[in-house]
């Protein structure tokens, strides 16, 4: 039928004959086998390193510590200071009891009026603010301050999140 040089198609047109078989593709290498290994030990890897963040994810706590106290005639609002709290530390534990933070309180802050138990709206108290940085996550904190071993004050990492550590000393 054909005559002189093969057909350039591997199929005849429509009615000139059978079709010549069809060649068979290469066999495939193991190179797909190898992308599926590499692909699961990646997912693997990726799961563990994420596991490691969220264990080791750290937060900022900001916070204040109001002391009751005379300041004499100061308006509630003003600078007041105490020598005495210079240095005071502010310790922040987990859930498990763990020590997961410190700071120092400066022994200056702000007057407040936070018992109104002072006439002609003077100050009764001072508030001394404090920050922590890298404070291990946790469910649940116990904030304490002074050198004693009080019970201290409890929250819940929402309350500290959304409101901050906020303590009173009497």
């Amino acid at each position: 039928m054909w005559q002189g040089r093969p057909p350039l198609w591997s199929v005849p047109p429509a009615g000139l004959g059978t079709a010549a078989p069809m060649p068979t593709p290469p066999a495939r290498s193991g190179m797909r086998a190898g992308w599926v290994v590499i692909a699961i030990v990646a997912a693997i890897a990726a799961v563990a390193l994420i596991g490691t963040v969220a264990a080791n994810r750290t937060m900022t706590v900001t916070g204040s510590v109001t002391i009751y106290g005379m300041y004499g005639a100061v308006s509630p609002g003003s600078s007041c200071s105490n020598t005495a709290v210079t240095g005071m530390p502010v310790t922040i534990h987990d859930a498990a009891g763990d020590l997961v933070g410190t700071a120092t309180l400066t022994g200056y802050g702000t007057a407040r009026n936070t018992w109104s138990s002072y006439s002609y709206g003077y100050a009764d108290s001072c508030q001394y603010a404090f920050t922590m940085s890298d404070v291990a996550a946790s469910d649940h904190y116990l904030v304490k301050s002074g050198r004693s071993n009080g019970d201290g004050v409890g929250f819940t990492r929402e309350e500290i999140e959304s409101n901050g550590a906020h303590i009173t000393l009497r």
